[in-house]
């Protein structure tokens, strides 16, 4: 299969499908290219004074991502992504503080992205099925955040780590000669691009076992040989070590500019601040259906995914228990299929879950409860399920006739797809239109009440901002950073009393 489709990529029809491809990611997105910066982008990129000269491209490689000056909070999250800031600091340089550079950055990121989940697909799918999963994956709804948004973009390019990594790994499997190990040119590759990918965000830590994975598993059944996970690891045991030194290497980077790793609750996700680890299982375990739900096709999307739409949990409630059976099915189903000589479904699932456990809250804390953005990579997964099972039911397409049908259908699910995002991403247009989104995707979100508000402050309206922001608190009268936002905007209006009364009650909540 690996040598058809090299074969085939060369013809003139593999050239059209793939421009239709190229094109379909790029379809939805050309709006984007008039956007300014939008919610994130500015702190991070516009009113982030690191940003400014071409120093930055120096100084970006020794302070955190979040500028401090943009509050405590935000300041001391510790997040640690020199790569990105560089790339900003060269597109805000370059543009002069424009933000079509951004855009068009982010636009192109997917598109390579988007070739990637095609070249991925074709290591084990036949050409027609990976060109369909690819056009799917350009015009999924759910990656509408990580491209429309430009921080977001890092998302992309952790995505894009992963892909280089198995593709580089397929590449040399298939170059060297039949049992020759792994050379020091492919591992020295390997790791810079891991060191890259973490550099974009620190969620590429686990891009090397996806790769390992993927590289194990994603391989068509009559496909010889099938080695083990153990005769992988030896076979490339350059490329593990590289892999390992380079991740070492990070951590002590990050130590040295940000200090001891560490999550200060004033950083967490409201909904999981103060909770253990058996409460944040239970809360997001219940969450896994809307997750999954976000990754196969989103019937709606939103800004922010707060309490109202996650809501905490601090036992295994029915949601959770039927996640977790569900999850448990398929792994064991996918485990009799690779036993029978199959791994493509376990190599597919055991992406979506390393890809979306560093967001997941399992392992510790983050800021949100859950984001569109972080299932940019998941998504990959999803594709390769999706990939997977057109593939087992294209025999009977092609013994029913139905082969025409089924293109029919695909090509009416990307168009349906296309549409979809491409009325998402004018929400992403302007701070006022998002804002305005959130509130109307979840009504009992108190953050888009409060970032509107914080909107109107900004554009010289307080008394229609501070009304939305009393909104906002009234929905989280516990949030302490909100009180504070309200007490301040009622002195702006000369109320001293009312302040007090929200403060009084601020620090009844929390004494600290």
């Amino acid at each position: 299969m690996q040598g058809e489709a090299r074969a085939w990529l060369r013809t003139r029809s593999a050239q059209y499908a793939l421009l239709v491809v190229a094109l379909a990611a790029v379809a939805p997105y050309a709006l984007s290219l008039s956007f300014g910066f939008v919610y994130d982008d500015r702190p991070i990129i516009v009113e982030n004074d690191a940003m400014y000269g071409w120093r930055a491209l120096a100084t970006a490689w020794g302070h955190q991502y979040w500028p401090a000056s943009f509050g405590a909070g935000a300041g001391s999250q510790g997040l640690f992504r020199p790569v990105t800031q560089f790339v900003f600091a060269l597109l805000w340089n370059a543009g002069r503080g424009s933000a079509l550079p951004f855009h068009a950055w982010a636009v192109a990121l997917h598109v390579v992205a988007t070739m990637g989940v095609c070249a991925l697909l074709m290591r084990a799918v036949p050409r027609w099925i990976a060109m369909g999963g690819a056009l799917l994956f350009a015009v999924h709804p759910v990656h509408v955040e990580a491209v429309a948004s430009i921080v977001g973009s890092s998302e992309v390019t952790v995505a894009i780590g992963a892909i280089a990594t198995c593709l580089w790994l397929w590449r040399a499997e298939s170059r060297d000669e039949a049992g020759a190990r792994i050379g020091w040119g492919t591992a020295i590759a390997f790791g810079t691009v891991s060191l890259l990918a973490l550099g974009a965000k620190e969620s590429a830590a686990l891009v090397p076992a996806i790769a390992l994975v993927w590289w194990w598993g994603w391989r068509a059944p009559d496909e010889a040989p099938h080695p083990s996970l153990i005769a992988l690891v030896r076979h490339a045991w350059r490329v593990w070590i590289a892999a390992a030194l380079v991740l070492a290497l990070f951590v002590v980077w990050r130590s040295i500019v940000l200090g001891p790793i560490g999550v200060g609750q004033a950083t967490v996700a409201l909904g999981l601040r103060g909770a253990d680890g058996s409460h944040r299982a239970a809360t997001m375990l219940a969450a896994w259906p809307t997750v999954a739900k976000l990754l196969l096709w989103p019937s709606h999307l939103a800004m922010h995914y707060g309490p109202s739409l996650v809501p905490p949990r601090t036992t295994l409630g029915a949601s959770a228990l039927v996640s977790l059976a569900v999850f448990g099915f398929l792994c064991a189903a996918a485990l009799e299929l690779a036993s029978r000589g199959d791994r493509r479904p376990l190599a597919a699932l055991a992406w979506i879950a390393m890809a979306y456990l560093p967001a997941s809250n399992l392992l510790v804390p983050t800021g949100q409860l859950l984001a569109e953005r972080t299932l940019y990579d998941a998504s990959i997964g999803a594709v390769l399920l999706i990939a997977w099972s057109a593939s087992r039911l294209a025999p009977l397409a092609r013994a029913t006739g139905w082969r025409a049908l089924a293109a029919a259908a695909v090509i009416a699910i990307a168009t349906l797809g296309a549409t979809s995002t491409a009325t998402a991403v004018l929400r992403w247009q302007t701070n006022y239109t998002l804002f305005v989104s959130g509130i109307e995707a979840d009504p009992a979100a108190a953050r888009p009440f409060a970032l509107l508000g914080t909107w109107y402050v900004e554009q010289g309206k307080r008394e229609r901002g501070t009304a939305l922001i009393a909104r906002a608190h009234t929905l989280e009268p516990g949030d302490v950073d909100l009180s504070l936002l309200f007490a301040r905007q009622l002195l702006g209006l000369h109320r001293p009393g009312e302040a007090m009364v929200v403060l009084e009650d601020a620090t009844h909540r929390d004494p600290a």
